[in-house]
């Protein structure tokens, strides 16, 4: 009938509506990525988190909203902030961190960054693989089984 083409094209605008509302907009904290030396990542934002704590704790506002280190982008750092002084007052004093190398990332690459790096395949019995650890690393073998639920793989060299 007409009130169910009716429901359903409405449907589909109120989705599309409803996701544009998720994306970032200019009145929202600004994302700035912070180059910092590589590996420090976790212990820089667990450093961050225990100054803005501090801060707190004193009676003033440290003026960032979020730090996030992202596994496979070791070598920068993500901070949340309404404005740039907010995130060089926070970075200011640690070591590890380029304050030099400060640059904010733009609205439309911001949602990008905290994209998965994708999961893995699972292997396939009967497929064929190289080993990774030693003794037989480097060697080919063939995938004889696999338990998902345990991560076991069965081969045969």
């Amino acid at each position: 009938t007409d009130a169910d083409d009716e429901g359903l094209g409405g449907g589909g605008a109120a989705q599309s509506t409803l996701q544009e509302s998720l994306y970032p907009s200019m009145a929202d904290p600004k994302l700035f990525v912070v180059k910092i030396k590589g590996g420090m990542g976790r212990e820089l934002a667990m450093r961050l988190m225990q100054k803005a704590l501090d801060c707190e704790a004193s009676g003033h506002s440290l003026g960032i909203k979020s730090v996030v280190a992202v596994d496979h982008l070791r070598d920068f750092l993500y901070i949340e902030a309404m404005k740039l002084d907010f995130v060089l007052s926070a970075v200011s004093g640690m070591r590890g961190v380029f304050r030099s190398r400060i640059t904010l990332v733009p609205l439309k690459e911001m949602t990008h960054i905290f994209r998965s790096a994708g999961a893995k395949p699972e292997p396939k019995v009967e497929q064929w693989a190289r080993l990774r650890r030693e003794p037989y690393k480097g060697d080919l073998c063939r995938v004889e089984g696999y338990d998902a639920a345990q991560g076991l793989v069965t081969v045969k060299v």
